[in-house]
């Protein structure tokens, strides 16, 4: 019998049916509330636009680049675009039904795997009202994909633990297991603690002779097949492609020293971001205070939860975090919001499970209030370089100048599909290179990456941007224009006026013409004239295009451009 008021609420059939279609309905309001698209998703976009069009899944067609990290997923796009979608529409079928089977797979695994009802309500309540999870509900990128696939995959294999004998829970395990893996790589660190307490448990089970080793080997090859088939035809497809197993991240992110450092920073800005860490020390010790004695027992999905938790951070600490808002902690939130929930209120002794609800409930949404307000359009980036959602938005989406706007442009302008076309260079590769389809050069080395042969210092406090093209590589590659980190001129009432940004492009001894190339709304691109190119002579003659001389006298910026060799331009 229901002892709590809690308890008593739970059971009746209203309100247990009531919970999961309102947590939905505030996850899908706050997930349409906080609807983007960020720079670095048009990077799978252009990939995904060329198999769409026929090329395969290349940079630009004839090139060898492995630039992307989420294969299936810029494969489902590219599929989907051939059908009509537009990438952008095309990425959020895929994530937004996959955000909110996160939250249903949520409810239901608090109950059904960690033995308290009450853990799964207040999780996905937490979840759905959580910026960093409601904001990648779409983004563009992978991310809430690759979180929904581990969910699932989880949820398989605690069924394959319990129901040793039904092999369909291990195929399924599998199958869920290698879609994770195939969306995103490190998906893999993640399903390391469940596929290796499966793997404990059938030992266990031998040892004990309840089952044969060859029903062990047997059981292992049902859930192993499908990951190693569909890893090894990836590779092999990478491989045959690119010349190259890993995506070409991978190679950038292990030349940066700092990547510890910068880890570890990310990790404690995450419990800054949200005042986590005071409240969650007073939660426990309220805990103690409250426990007769420690009633916590040998409970399996909760150590499952706990090591995967501890190998997603020790990776996080190995590549060095991210630099945008959280997105790194997006597979980890469900699994590590489940086990803090679960481990208080089975640790509360029965009649005070009531208060620890309510203060759990209380503790969640303080600090999803808390997020919100991390990030001010004063600070729109914070001490260790992690960009905020509005920052990330108003690149790709600002409506009267944007990088995607920019990248439209230069396609209108240079862009006829011919190895001849304009060759630009820049570090935000990709609203620009998926808007102008020109040949581009990344100057960060995900789709550039030789760069990594040939790089120079630039932002190594601030992860995936620690080295970037030097200037000789630059010209070696035959770059007619540099971008760099893409900044805007306005020009009204007679000035040429620039717009803030908290990113600098830094490159030294550029001795090239600076000119300004023609936006829309008034405003021009500034960018290096490096090598010579019709498109780009014709523009000059016909006045449409600026040069620095030109304008010099108008300009009200001048720190963008110190003479005389244009040292630290944007």
């Amino acid at each position: 019998m229901p002892t709590t008021l809690l308890q008593q609420l739970f059971s009746r059939p209203l309100v247990q049916r009531s919970f999961l279609p309102l947590i939905l309905l505030v996850g899908g309001w706050f997930a349409y509330a906080n609807w983007f698209y960020l720079d670095d998703a048009y990077i799978a976009f252009r990939y995904a636009w060329h198999f769409a069009q026929g090329h395969g899944l290349v940079w630009y067609p004839g090139s060898q680049v492995y630039g992307y990290t989420n294969f299936l997923f810029t494969l489902l796009i590219g599929l989907l675009m051939k059908t009509g979608l537009s990438a952008e529409a095309a990425s959020s079928l895929l994530s937004l039904p996959a955000y909110l089977g996160v939250l249903i797979l949520t409810y239901h695994m608090g109950g059904r795997w960690l033995g308290s009802h009450a853990a799964g309500v207040i999780s996905s309540l937490a979840l759905a009202t959580h910026l960093t999870m409601n904001g990648y509900a779409t983004s563009g990128l992978e991310t809430s994909l690759q979180t929904f696939l581990i969910l699932l995959a989880y949820h398989s294999i605690f069924l394959a633990i319990e129901q040793q004998e039904d092999a369909r829970w291990r195929w399924l395990a599998g199958a869920f297991s290698m879609a994770a893996m195939l969306v995103r790589l490190d998906s893999a660190v993640l399903l390391a603690a469940p596929l290796a307490c499966y793997a404990l448990v059938r030992v266990h089970a031998c040892l004990r002779k309840e089952t044969s080793w060859p029903q062990f080997l047997l059981s292992g090859v049902q859930i192993a097949a499908l990951p190693v088939l569909g890893l090894s035809l990836m590779f092999a497809f990478c491989h045959s492609m690119y010349g190259q197993l890993l995506p070409n991240s991978f190679y950038v992110k292990v030349h940066d020293e700092w990547q510890m450092a910068n880890g570890l920073r990310y990790l404690m800005s995450f419990l800054f971001y949200q005042e986590l860490m005071p409240f969650f020390l007073a939660l426990l010790a309220f805990g103690f205070w409250a426990s007769a004695k420690f009633s916590m027992r040998f409970h399996l999905p909760l150590l499952v939860l706990f090591a995967a938790m501890i190998c997603w951070l020790a990776y996080l600490l190995y590549v060095g975090g991210d630099f945008m808002q959280f997105r790194f902690m997006v597979p980890l939130l469900p699994l590590m919001t489940l086990f803090l929930c679960a481990v208080i209120m089975r640790f509360a002794r029965e009649d005070n499970r009531d208060f620890f609800a309510l203060m759990l409930v209380a503790f969640l949404l303080y600090g999803n209030v808390v997020q919100r307000n991390y990030f001010t359009a004063e600070r729109s980036t914070d001490a260790t370089g992690i960009e905020s959602f509005d920052l990330m938005k108003s690149h790709v989406m600002a409506k009267d100048i944007s990088w995607l706007i920019a990248g439209q442009m230069l396609g209108k302008l240079f862009y006829s599909g011919s190895a001849q076309d304009v060759k630009i260079a820049v570090t935000a590769a990709g609203a620009i290179s998926y808007g102008s389809k020109l040949p581009v050069m990344d100057m960060l080395g995900l789709n550039t990456r030789a760069v990594v042969d040939h790089a120079m210092p630039h932002m190594p406090g601030k992860p995936g941007h620690a080295i970037k093209a030097s200037f000789d590589f630059i010209l070696h590659e035959q770059v007619h224009l540099l971008v760099g980190h893409p900044n805007f001129l306005r020009y009204h009432d007679n000035r040429y006026t620039c717009l803030p940004i908290n990113s600098v492009m830094v490159h030294h001894d550029v001795e090239r013409p600076l000119i300004f190339i023609p936006m829309i709304n008034n405003y021009y691109l500034p960018a290096f004239y490096l090598k010579p190119h019709p498109a780009i002579e014709a523009l000059l003659q016909s006045g449409d295009m600026l040069t620095l001389e030109e304008i010099r006298g108008k300009i009200n910026c001048d720190f963008i451009f110190p003479p005389p060799t244009y040292k630290n331009i944007l």
